[in-house]
């Protein structure tokens, strides 16, 4: 069953992109692009969408069922071999 375990090991590599994408989005402050000297940049309040770290978290999760499932017994690679 290499290929549970390929799909496994892709969405678990998925979900850790999602969740290394969302700590650089909220680490990242928005600043005023309409800056000035006179005028300092203000930080503004923005909007948070935690889309990414559940996509993420969600892909993990089922990334790693699907690895710790994808398991060949002796038995079926000993009854496959002509």
């Amino acid at each position: 069953m290499k290929f549970g375990k390929a799909n496994g090991l892709g969405l678990v590599a998925l979900g850790v992109l999602l969740l290394i994408l969302q700590i650089v989005l909220i680490s990242i402050p928005k600043t005023d692009k309409k800056a000035s000297p006179s005028n300092p940049p203000v930080v503004a309040e923005r909007k948070i969408s935690f889309l990414p770290s559940v996509l993420g978290g969600v892909c993990i999760l089922v990334g790693g069922a699907l690895i710790f499932t994808a398991k060949t017994y002796p038995e079926e690679r000993e009854e496959r071999r002509p």
